[in-house]
C-alpha cells in the first residue's frame, strides 16, 4: 500500500482515498523494503495508521498489505517511516483489529467446514450418477460432457479457492478445448483456473503439473493514455504487448491500428524499457527512421502502426497523454478470466 499526506499528482495513479490523504493499493507482491523503495521513487511512502478510523478503512479491502512501520534492533522500537515512534494508541488500535479478524476467521472456519462436508456428499453423488441416463446435480454444481463444475458465488485469492475445491475432492478447471471454454464464459464473470507460473515466473501449469507455453491477446476497440491502457491490462492479468520478436511484430501489423505497446522511456529519458523491467538496447528496436527524437520533449511512450514500407520499422514515440488503442499479453487467460 502506498499513502501520501496530499491528494496530489505522483507517477502512481492514486485510486482511493481518506479524509485528507490518497491511497494507491498495489497488485503485485514484494518485500517490505521493496515496497518502501517503490514508494520513494514515486515521491511517497508506506501507509502511516493514525487513527482508529482509517485502520477500518485499510481493513476494507480485505488484503495483506505491507504499512510503514518496522522494528529498529539499534534503538529497540517500532518506528513509522517519516521517523516516528509508535504510540500506545496505535498499537490498541492494530491489535483491536487483529482480534476482529481472527474472530471473523474462527467464523468463517467453522462455517466453511460445514459446507465443505456437505459439497463432499454432493460431489460424491454428482461422481456417482454422472453415468446415468438422466442425472440430477446438487445445488450449485453444474454438469457438462459428463463432468461436474461447481460455480462459486463468493470471491476468493487464487489459494483460497484451489483449497476450497481440494478441500471437496476436486480443483480449480483445467480448460482442455474451445467448447469448455465457452461452457465457462456463459456465466458471465470473471473466475480463477487451475493455471498459475508461481514455481518458475514465465512457466505456466496447470494444477496437474502439464505445462502451458501459449500466449493469448486482447485487441482493444477504445482509446486510452498510455498508463491507462497498461492499468487496463495489469488489472486482468496481462500487461501491454513486448513485442521481442519479427513475428510478433508482424502479427500486431496485422490489425493495420495505431496501438501502444509496452515500451517507455518515463523512468529515465533515452532509456526504454519494457513494462517487464528490461532494457531495449540502443540501436534496437522496430523504430521508424529517426525516431524515437523525443520531438516534443514529452515524448515518453512508444506506439506502433504498419501502413506500408518496411513492416520492421514501425515505432514511434509519443506523448503518453495521447489515447490510442493498445494490445495487452499474457498467458491464456492469465488465471482468470474475462
Amino acid at each position: 500500500m502506498v499513502q501520501v499526506n496530499v491528494c496530489r499528482e505522483t507517477t502512481l495513479q492514486m485510486r482511493y482515498s481518506f479524509d485528507t490523504s490518497c491511497y494507491y493499493i498495489s497488485s503485485e507482491e514484494k518485500n517490505w523494503t521493496e515496497s518502501q523503495q517503490d514508494c520513494e521513487q514515486r515521491g511517497v511512502n508506506l501507509a502511516i495508521i493514525n487513527s482508529r478510523e482509517e485502520q477500518e478503512f485499510i481493513n476494507t479491502f480485505n488484503k495483506r498489505i505491507w504499512i510503514g512501520l518496522t522494528y529498529r534492533d539499534e534503538e529497540r522500537s517500532w518506528k513509522w517511516v517519516d521517523g516516528t515512534e509508535l504510540t500506545r494508541d496505535q498499537l490498541w488500535t492494530n491489535y483491536s483489529s487483529l482480534v476482529t479478524e481472527r474472530n471473523q476467521l474462527s467464523t468463517s472456519y467453522i462455517q466453511s467446514t460445514a459446507e465443505r462436508d456437505e459439497l463432499q456428499k454432493h460431489l460424491s453423488n454428482c461422481q456417482a450418477n454422472e453415468k446415468k441416463t438422466k442425472q440430477v446435480y446438487p445445488e450449485g454444481w453444474r454438469n457438462f460432457r459428463f463432468r461436474c463444475y461447481y460455480i462459486s458465488r463468493e470471491k476468493k485469492s487464487w489459494s483460497d479457492s484451489q483449497q476450497f475445491c481440494r478441500w471437496r475432492g476436486a480443483d480449480l478447471v483445467i480448460i482442455n478445448t474451445r467448447e469448455e471454454q465457452d461452457f465457462i464464459k456463459n456465466f458471465h464473470k470473471k473466475v480463477w483456473i487451475g493455471l498459475t507460473d508461481r514455481d518458475k515466473e514465465g512457466s505456466w501449469k496447470w494444477v496437474d503439473g502439464t505445462q502451458l507455453t501459449t500466449a493469448c491477446y486482447y485487441i482493444s476497440a477504445e482509446k486510452k493514455s498510455w498508463a491507462d491502457s497498461q492499468l487496463f491490462c495489469r488489472e486482468r492479468g496481462a500487461n501491454l504487448v513486448i513485442i521481442d520478436s519479427s513475428e510478433k511484430q508482424m502479427f500486431v501489423n496485422s490489425f493495420k491500428e495505431l496501438f501502444w505497446i509496452g515500451l517507455s522511456d518515463k523512468m529515465t529519458e533515452g532509456t526504454w524499457k519494457w513494462v517487464d523491467g528490461t532494457t531495449l538496447l540502443k540501436g534496437k528496436g522496430n523504430w521508424r527512421n529517426g525516431q524515437p527524437d523525443d520531438y516534443r520533449k514529452d515524448e515518453d511512450c512508444a506506439e506502433t502502426q504498419y501502413i506500408s514500407g518496411d513492416p520492421q520499422a514501425v515505432w514511434n514515440d509519443s506523448p503518453c497523454n495521447n489515447e490510442r488503442c493498445w494490445i495487452c499479453e499474457g498467458r491464456p487467460l492469465n488465471v482468470r478470466i474475462f
